[in-house]
C-alpha cells in the first residue's frame, strides 16, 4: 500500500509541475495549453490506473470512499452555479446530495460529495475557483493595488452604470480633478452655461448619502479610463449597460452555458481516453457505484427503493384525487356540474393571470444584453479547468494530494 501511495504522491508532483508551469506568468500561451492539456491527460489516466486497481483488491485493501461538503454560495446566481456544480460532478463521477443550510443568516445549499478521494478534492477545488471567478466578475471590489482605469473596467465590465462606478470611486478616495478637467476642456463657453445650470439643478435636487449620482458631465474621464484599459488588454467589446440586472443575469446565464459545455467538453475528451484502455469503464463505474451506496448510507432518501416508492405515492395520490373527483361530478346534477366546471375554469384563468403578472414583475429586467452575453462566455472561457491540485499556496489541499 505504501509503494501504490507514493506512485500516487509522485503522479500528483508531475500535476503540479505543469499547472505551476501553466500558471506561469512566462510562459507562452501555446506551452501553457500544452501544459494543461498534459496535466488534463495525466490525471484522468490516474483516476483509470487507480480504478484498476481497486478491482483488483480485497474490500478490506480499499481505499474507502472520500466524503467532502462545498456550501454552493452566490446569492441571487445560485441558481447558475448549481447547474455549475452538478455538471462537474457528474463529469468526475462524484456522487452528491444536496442539503439546505444558512450562511451568514440566509439559506443555501450544502452538497455533500463521495467518490475517489482525488476526484472529490478536484470537484471542491474547482467549483469554489469557478465561483470565485464568477462572482468576482459580477460583484468586483475597488482594489488600490489596481490602477484607476484598471478599477473603472472591472465596474464597467460587471454592469455597473457610470453613475454607479463615480460613486464608488468616490467612496474610495478619488477625486474628480481629472473628470473637471475634461468637462471645461471640452465644453464651449456657449455650452458651460447650460451644463452649469443643470448641474446646479442636479446639486439642488440631489439625495444625500450613498445614492447614485445621476448628472452625466462628470463620467467621460470614466469612459475614457474603460476604454484605454479595454485597449491596454485587447478587449474589443465595448460595454454598454442599460440595465444592471439584465446585464448581471445575461452575464451569469452565459457565463452557466459557456462553463457547462467546457465541462461537457472535458468528459467527452475523458471518455474517450477511457476507452483506449480496457477495462477503464467498468473499473471507474465500479468506484461510482461505491460512491453511490456510500451516500445512500448517509441520504438514505436518495436510494432508488425511496425514490421509487415516493414516486408511487405520488401516482397513488394522483390517481386517488382524480377518482374522487371523478366521483364527486357524478354525484352533481347536471347544473351543479355546470356551474362547478364553470368556477373550476374561471379560478383557473384567475390563476394563470397571478402567475403571469408575478412573471412580469420578477423577470421585467430579464431582458438580454448581447454584450453581457460576450463578456460572460469570455470569463468562462478563460477558467482553468485543469487545476486539480489548485495554485500553487491557494490551498491546503493541494498540498494534501500533490
Amino acid at each position: 500500500m505504501s509503494n501504490t501511495n507514493t506512485a500516487s504522491e509522485k503522479i500528483m508532483d508531475r500535476v503540479a509541475a505543469l499547472l505551476r508551469l501553466a500558471e506561469h506568468p512566462n510562459t507562452p500561451v501555446h506551452e501553457a495549453t500544452l501544459a494543461l492539456k498534459q496535466a488534463n491527460s495525466l490525471i484522468t489516466k490516474h483516476a483509470i490506473d487507480e480504478a484498476l486497481l481497486r478491482q483488483s483488491q480485497s474490500v478490506t485493501e480499499r481505499r474507502a470512499i472520500s466524503h467532502m461538503t462545498v456550501v454552493l454560495g452566490g446569492g441571487e446566481f445560485r441558481p447558475y452555479l448549481r447547474t455549475i456544480f452538478e455538471v462537474a460532478a457528474e463529469t468526475f463521477r462524484v456522487s452528491v446530495a444536496s442539503k439546505f443550510t444558512r450562511t451568514d443568516g440566509q439559506a443555501d445549499t450544502e452538497f455533500h460529495m463521495y467518490g475517489a478521494n482525488e476526484d472529490v478534492v478536484w470537484l471542491d477545488m474547482l467549483y469554489n475557483m469557478i465561483k470565485l471567478q464568477f462572482l468576482t466578475k459580477l460583484d468586483p471590489t475597488w482594489d488600490a493595488s489596481l490602477s484607476y482605469d484598471n478599477n473603472v473596467y472591472n465596474f464597467k465590465v460587471a454592469g455597473f452604470k457610470w453613475a454607479e462606478i463615480d460613486a464608488i470611486a468616490i467612496r474610495n478616495g478619488h477625486e474628480r480633478k481629472e473628470s473637471t478637467k475634461l468637462v471645461d476642456t471640452i465644453y464651449a463657453d456657449s455650452q458651460r452655461e447650460y451644463w452649469e445650470r443643470r448641474l446646479q439643478f442636479r446639486r439642488d435636487t440631489f439625495i444625500k448619502g450613498d445614492e447614485v449620482r445621476e448628472y452625466n458631465g462628470f463620467f467621460h474621464a470614466l469612459k475614457a479610463a474603460y476604454v484605454r484599459h479595454a485597449k491596454l488588454i485587447g478587449d474589443d467589446t465595448r460595454v454598454k449597460t442599460q440595465s444592471h440586472q439584465a446585464y448581471r443575469l445575461s452575464f451569469a446565464e452565459a457565463f452557466r452555458t459557456t462553463m457547462t459545455n467546457r465541462l461537457w467538453d472535458m468528459q467527452r475528451e475523458n471518455e474517450a481516453q477511457m476507452d483506449t484502455i480496457p477495462g477503464a469503464a467498468l473499473a471507474l463505474r465500479d468506484v461510482k457505484e461505491d460512491a453511490d451506496r456510500a451516500m445512500w448510507a448517509d441520504f438514505p432518501n436518495l436510494s432508488p427503493e425511496e425514490v421509487a416508492k415516493r414516486a408511487q405515492a405520488f401516482q397513488d395520490q394522483v390517481a386517488a384525487e382524480r377518482k374522487a373527483r371523478e366521483d364527486m361530478l357524478a354525484a352533481m346534477s347536471p347544473k351543479e356540474r355546470q356551474k362547478f366546471l364553470e368556477d373550476e375554469e374561471a379560478e383557473a384563468r384567475k390563476q394563470a393571470r397571478k402567475d403571469r403578472a408575478w412573471e412580469r414583475k420578477n423577470t421585467r429586467y430579464y431582458t438580454y444584453d448581447q454584450t453581457a452575453m460576450a463578456q460572460g462566455s469570455k470569463a468562462a472561457a478563460s477558467v482553468d479547468l485543469t487545476r486539480k491540485a489548485g495554485s500553487a499556496g491557494q490551498s491546503g489541499a493541494r498540498k494534501s494530494i500533490g
